[in-house]
C-alpha cells in the first residue's frame, strides 16, 4: 500500500500555483512603484537645481504690498509719468543741459504734436521760457462800451493791418475800438512796465504754445499739480452798468500802450470784483479783486 502523504491531492496543486502567481504579482508591482517613486524624485531634484540656476528677479524684503491710497487705475499712472516726463523734459530745455542733439529731437518732436495760442493781456511780449513763442504784439480792440450791438469779444489786433477792398467812411455800422484800462478808484496792478495805466490803451501779446492745451484759472495765482504758470493777473471785463463783455486775464505788471493817455471812452476794462451771495463767502471776500492764471500742459 502506498504511504499517500508523500504525494499532493489534486486539488492542492492549484493552490499552490495560486501562491505563486501571487507573489510574481506582488514583485512586479512592488518593482513599478519603486521606479515611479525614483523617476520622480529625479525629476523634483532636476527642477530644484534649476530653480537654484535662474536668478530670482525679487526677494520677499522687495515685495510690498501698496496702501489703498496707492492703489491707482493704470490710467491714472500713465498720465502722471508722462506729465513728469514733461516737466524733466522742459527743465532740462529750458536750463541748457540738454546735449544740442537731445534738444533738435525734443524740439521737433514738439513740434509735431502742435499746440495752441493764448493772448497775454496787457502785455506785448511772452513768457521767457521754451514752450512759448511770440506770434505777434497788438492792441486790444472791442466794442463801444455803451453800445447794445457789436462784439462782446475782445480781440488782439495787429501793429500792420491789411487791407481788402474797402471805402473809407462808416457805412457797416459795426464798429471796433481800442481798449482803455479803467482802474482809477484803485488800482491793483504792479506799475514795474508802467507808470501810469489809467485811460491808457491796453496791449497785447499772441503767444504760440508748444504745449497742447492751455488754461484760464480764474480765482488763482498758481497751476495745477503738473501744470506751467504762463502768466498771473487779474481778470477784468466791462462795467456792471454797460454791455457784457468776455472777461479777460491781464497780466499783473501791465504796460501801456506809448502815446495812448487822454480818455476816449471806447472799449473799457474794470478789475472784476466778487460779491458775496449765490458766490460762496468764505471762502470768496465780498468787494475782493479776483486773481487768475494762464496755464499749460
Amino acid at each position: 500500500m502506498t504511504d499517500g502523504s508523500k504525494f499532493l491531492s489534486p486539488k492542492s496543486v492549484p493552490a499552490r500555483n495560486g501562491k505563486l502567481w501571487r507573489l510574481i504579482l506582488a514583485g512586479m508591482l512592488l518593482n513599478l512603484c519603486l521606479g515611479i517613486s525614483v523617476s520622480g524624485r529625479v525629476v523634483l531634484q532636476e527642477d530644484r537645481w534649476a530653480l537654484s540656476e535662474e536668478p530670482l528677479s525679487e526677494t520677499a524684503d522687495d515685495v510690498r504690498i501698496p496702501e489703498s491710497s496707492q492703489l491707482r487705475s493704470e490710467e491714472d499712472q500713465e498720465t502722471e509719468v508722462a506729465v513728469a516726463h514733461g516737466i524733466q523734459r522742459d527743465k532740462a530745455l529750458s536750463s541748457g543741459d540738454a546735449p544740442k542733439s537731445e534738444s533738435k529731437e525734443l524740439e521737433a518732436e514738439l513740434l509735431l504734436t502742435g499746440g495752441e495760442t493764448y493772448v497775454r493781456w496787457g502785455r506785448t511780449t511772452c513768457p521767457n521760457h521754451y514752450n512759448t513763442n511770440l506770434v505777434y504784439a497788438g492792441y486790444a480792440a472791442s466794442s463801444y462800451y455803451a453800445h447794445k450791438g457789436g462784439t462782446s469779444d475782445f480781440l488782439c489786433l495787429p501793429k500792420n493791418p491789411q487791407w481788402a477792398s474797402h471805402k473809407d467812411g462808416f457805412n457797416s455800422r459795426s464798429y471796433l475800438y481800442g481798449t482803455e484800462y479803467r482802474v482809477s478808484s484803485f488800482d491793483p496792478f504792479s506799475h514795474k512796465n508802467a507808470q501810469h495805466l489809467n485811460n491808457h490803451a491796453v496791449p497785447c501779446a499772441v503767444c504760440r504754445l508748444v504745449r497742447k492745451t492751455k488754461l484760464l484759472y480764474p480765482a488763482r495765482l498758481s497751476c495745477p499739480p503738473g501744470w506751467r504758470v504762463e502768466y498771473s493777473g487779474f481778470l477784468m471785463a466791462g462795467h456792471y452798468t454797460h454791455g457784457r463783455t468776455e472777461a479777460l486775464c491781464v497780466d499783473k505788471e501791465p504796460e501801456a500802450v506809448v502815446g495812448s493817455s487822454a480818455a476816449k471812452y471806447e472799449a473799457l476794462l474794470y478789475v472784476m470784483e466778487s460779491v458775496c451771495g449765490s458766490l460762496h463767502c468764505p471762502p470768496y471776500v465780498n468787494g475782493r479783486e479776483i486773481t487768475c492764471t494762464v496755464c499749460s500742459i
